[in-house]
């Protein structure tokens, strides 16, 4: 983070970047994950140290580490591949020399080369979560009126018309909820719920089998996509918003504990909450909606500009973050599920999205006044 605001001081001034470095450490959803050993941890510091090298690439030191710090995101986590790449595409725009760019793409292959050789040494396989994924889309969006179970296949049909049962009073309970952030938030626990509780459910349990589902889930996922396509792409809207939404259930669950529906199964998803001080978390709520509508504003802008109804210059390594920023939520939006602890690792860019706006908001005030 020291490295990452030293790179923004020479671009604003030390009273923005001692603000931006108060904001980073005292988020305790971001300096938490400091206690727990997370690849979500690790992820944070090479983020910020790419991010630091990204604009100072002309000396190779910076390129060598910028390119290693995109190989080490890459090895941690399957969402660390795209960004990675994206990463690296930015930085190729910006050179202007082969040999650079075959530098960047040698040094990146290195750290997934080796995390490959000792991972297959010990393991036949790799799991992966997408499965789980699938499911829980599956299941949450059986629940929806739209959802046609005679479009799946046949040997599914007995399990949805039981999850249909189950998810639509979730839907139902849903739709009677008028903040969006907080929906958006409830909708995305009980997609957790859809993925690892829905065969644990009485009317499931031992007549199912998870392997009908996790044995085709890549099958089950296109037919998700071709027929309920408009009903995925809504809750992913609902996932990207529900990423900015920090701590709405809080206490709403609190409040309303009798009329929520699978209460118990919620809670069990949702993980054990410590309410500190109320006050504390409207402010963070707050802020983060505010952060939320700084982006939206700038990525409005990028969208203008390419229409060429903005005729303004545009700032190449604004438009690089807010790219990077969109691209990492629209992934994980359409893949998972929203949670703070994936909004987490690219905080500290909307933090300097954010600066740059004030910056901005300020140059404007002085050539007004």
């Amino acid at each position: 983070i020291c490295i990452l605001f030293f790179s923004i001081k020479k671009k604003t001034n030390i009273f923005l970047c001692l603000a931006a470095y108060i904001l980073i450490l005292s988020n305790i959803y971001y300096t938490s994950f400091s206690k727990t050993i997370l690849t979500e941890s690790f992820l944070f510091s090479f983020i910020n140290l790419a991010i630091a090298f990204l604009f100072e690439l002309r000396k190779r030191f910076n390129l060598f580490f910028f390119a290693l710090c995109c190989g080490i995101i890459s090895s941690l986590k399957p969402i660390g591949i795209p960004f990675a790449l994206i990463l690296i595409t930015l930085a190729i725009i910006q050179l202007k020399k082969i040999n650079q760019v075959f530098l960047i793409i040698l040094v990146f292959l290195i750290p997934n080369i080796i995390e490959n050789l000792f991972f297959y040494s010990h393991f036949d396989k790799r799991e992966t979560v997408f499965k789980h994924s699938v499911a829980g889309k599956l299941f949450i969006l059986s629940g929806k009126d739209s959802f046609k179970i005679s479009d799946y296949p046949e040997n599914l049909h007995e399990l949805l018309v039981v999850s249909k049962k189950e998810f639509k009073p979730i839907h139902q309970f849903l739709d009677d909820i008028d903040n969006i952030f907080l929906r958006s938030e409830l909708l995305s626990d009980y997609e957790v719920v859809a993925q690892y509780q829905t065969f644990n459910f009485q009317s499931v349990k031992n007549k199912f089998e998870e392997k009908i589902i996790f044995e085709n889930y890549s099958k089950i996922f296109f037919q998700i996509l071709k027929n309920n396509l408009s009903d995925y792409l809504m809750l992913s809207l609902y996932h990207y918003l529900g990423n900015w939404s920090i701590g709405s259930k809080v206490r709403f669950l609190e409040k309303n504990k009798k009329e929520i529906p699978k209460f118990q199964e919620l809670e069990k998803s949702s993980g054990p909450m410590n309410i500190p001080s109320l006050p504390l978390i409207h402010l963070a709520q707050y802020f983060f909606i505010i952060l939320f509508f700084i982006l939206t504003l700038y990525s409005l802008f990028i969208i203008l500009w390419f229409c060429g109804i903005i005729n303004r210059k545009l700032n190449l390594e604004l438009f690089s973050l807010v790219f990077l920023v969109q691209s990492y939520l629209i992934l994980i939006s359409v893949t998972n599920v929203s949670t703070p602890r994936y909004l987490m690792p690219i905080y500290t860019i909307v933090i300097i999205v954010a600066i740059e706006f004030v910056k901005l908001f300020h140059k404007k005030n002085k050539i007004n006044s």
